[in-house]
C-alpha cells in the first residue's frame, strides 16, 4: 500500500462540491457565427458588436457599442443579440484572447460580427450575471485555448466550443457568487474613473507647464530654442556583454519584456548586434500606435540594462548638457516633439506601421526648453501627479488580483459562500 507523505498530501486538489452540476456548452447553448458584411455597409444602421468589445468587456450594454452596420430584415432576425446571449471571440493573434466572452445585458437591438460566435442559452440553468465571470476562469480558458487552432492566428469554432465542459452550482448560489464579484467590480470601476480623472489633470498640467503657458512661481527667465544634438548623444552601443533582457517599447506600457508583450520572444537568437540600453537612457520606437501617432519615446527606469532592436533610435543626455531627464521624459510623453517628427518623416514612412525617421534628422530637431532649475521644478510637479496615478493603479491591480483569486475559488466550488456550505 502506498502512503502519501505530508508534502504529497498538500498537493492534492481540494474536494469539489458534489452538488454542482457538470455539462458541456453544447448542451447549454445554441451557437451561431456572426454576420459578415462588405465595407460599404459599415457606418450606419443598427449597432454592431465587434471582437474588441467582447475582449474588453465582461458585460455589454448598447451604450458601449460604437460600430453600426446596414442590415436587411433577415439579417436583423438571424444575427440579433438578445439579453443573456453569451458572445465568444472567435479569432485572435494572441492565444490568451481567443474565446474570451461577454454577456449582452440589454434589450436594445444589436447584431454581432463575423469574428464573434453567439451562444444562446437553451434553458435557464445558468444565470446571466454568473455567465459574466464563469467562462474566464483557468479551467475553462485552458479548454478553449486548447481547442483553438491556427499557425498565425488562434481560431475556435462552434464544434470546439460545444465540447467545453463546465461545472456550476444552483441558480441562487450562482447569483450570490456573481454579487460578490460585481461588488469588487464596482470598487474597481470607481478606482479606474479616479485614475482617468487624475490622468486628465496631469495631461492638463503637462499642456500648460511644458509649453511655458503657465510658469511656476519664481521663474521668469525666457525659454530657449535649442538643438537636440546639444542636449543628447546617440547611443549605438552593441550588446557585447550578453544581456538577455530583450524589451520592446509600448506606447501605453513603456518598456516591456517581449515575452510578456508578445507571449514569446521575437528577437533574433543572436543578440550581439542589438543595442544595449542602460538605466536612464531613452529609446524612440518609430512605430505609431494608439495615442502615439508619431511613435513613442520612453526612458529605461526599472532595469539596469536592456536590449532593444536597432530599428529604435537610442540616446542619452549629452555629458556636457545640463538637462533634467525627468523633464525630458515628460516632454516626450506629452507629444511636444510630434510637430517636428511630422516634418522629418519621409514620404512612404507609414509602410508596415514604421515611420521613416532617420537619426540625423531626429537629432537636428529644435525644441524649446527652460533653464535647468525650472526643468527640475516642472518635473517635480508632474512627478507628484504621476505618483498619485501610480498609487491608484496599484490599488486597481490589487483589486483585479483579488477578483481573479475569488473567481478561481468561487466559480469552481473550491470555496463556498457561507449560505451554501454543506
Amino acid at each position: 500500500m502506498t502512503v502519501s507523505t505530508p508534502t504529497q498530501a498538500k498537493k492534492r486538489s481540494p474536494v469539489l462540491s458534489s452538488d454542482w452540476e457538470w455539462d458541456t456548452l453544447g448542451n447549454l447553448f445554441d451557437f451561431r457565427n456572426g454576420m459578415n458584411a462588405d465595407k460599404a455597409s459599415y457606418g450606419f444602421g443598427v449597432k454592431f458588436i465587434n471582437v474588441m468589445e467582447v475582449i474588453y468587456n465582461e458585460s455589454i450594454v448598447s451604450e458601449i457599442v460604437q460600430g453600426t452596420v446596414s442590415a436587411t430584415p433577415n439579417q436583423l432576425r438571424d444575427f440579433e443579440v438578445k439579453r443573456g446571449d453569451v458572445l465568444f471571440n472567435r479569432t485572435s493573434e494572441v492565444t490568451s484572447e481567443v474565446g474570451l466572452t461577454a454577456v449582452y445585458q440589454d434589450d436594445a437591438p444589436v447584431v454581432f460580427g463575423g469574428f464573434v460566435i453567439r451562444g444562446r442559452p437553451k434553458d435557464q440553468r445558468l444565470n446571466d450575471d454568473f455567465n459574466r465571470y464563469c467562462f474566464r476562469i483557468s479551467e475553462i480558458r485552458k479548454q478553449i485555448i486548447q481547442g483553438g487552432q491556427g499557425v498565425v492566428r488562434s481560431n475556435i469554432g462552434q464544434a470546439e466550443l460545444e465540447k467545453i465542459k463546465i461545472r456550476f452550482p444552483s441558480k441562487p448560489e450562482q447569483q450570490s457568487i456573481a454579487l460578490v464579484l460585481m461588488t469588487i467590480d464596482g470598487v474597481l470601476s470607481k478606482t479606474q474613473a479616479l485614475i482617468a480623472q487624475k490622468e486628465l489633470r496631469k495631461k492638463g498640467l503637462m499642456q500648460r507647464l511644458l509649453t511655458g503657458k503657465k510658469r511656476l512661481p519664481g521663474y521668469s527667465v525666457e525659454w530657449k530654442r535649442v538643438n537636440m544634438n546639444t542636449l543628447f548623444q546617440r547611443i549605438t552601443r552593441k550588446n557585447d556583454q550578453g544581456c538577455q533582457k530583450v524589451v520592446t517599447i509600448s506606447g501605453r506600457l513603456g518598456f516591456v519584456s517581449q515575452t510578456d508583450y508578445f507571449n514569446k520572444v521575437i528577437a533574433s537568437d543572436i543578440l550581439d548586434n542589438y543595442f544595449l540600453l542602460r538605466r536612464g537612457e531613452f529609446s524612440y520606437n518609430k512605430s505609431y500606435s494608439n495615442g502615439y501617432p508619431w511613435g513613442a519615446i520612453k526612458r529605461l527606469k526599472h532595469e539596469n540594462e536592456a536590449v532593444v532592436t536597432t530599428l529604435y533610435i537610442c540616446f542619452g543626455i549629452h555629458p556636457k548638457a545640463k538637462v533634467s531627464a525627468s523633464f525630458m521624459e515628460n516632454f516626450f510623453e506629452s507629444g511636444r516633439l510630434n510637430q517636428g517628427l511630422m516634418r522629418i518623416a519621409h514620404e512612404g514612412g507609414r509602410a508596415h506601421g514604421l515611420l521613416n525617421v532617420v537619426p540625423d534628422d531626429f537629432f537636428n530637431l529644435d525644441i524649446r526648453v527652460p533653464a535647468f532649475e525650472e526643468q527640475e521644478a516642472i518635473a517635480g510637479v508632474l512627478d507628484v501627479a504621476e505618483k498619485e496615478i501610480q498609487l491608484l493603479r496599484t490599488k486597481a491591480a490589487r483589486l483585479r488580483d483579488q477578483k481573479k483569486g475569488l473567481m478561481q475559488v468561487l466559480l469552481t466550488g473550491k470555496k463556498r459562500l457561507k449560505a451554501f456550505r454543506g
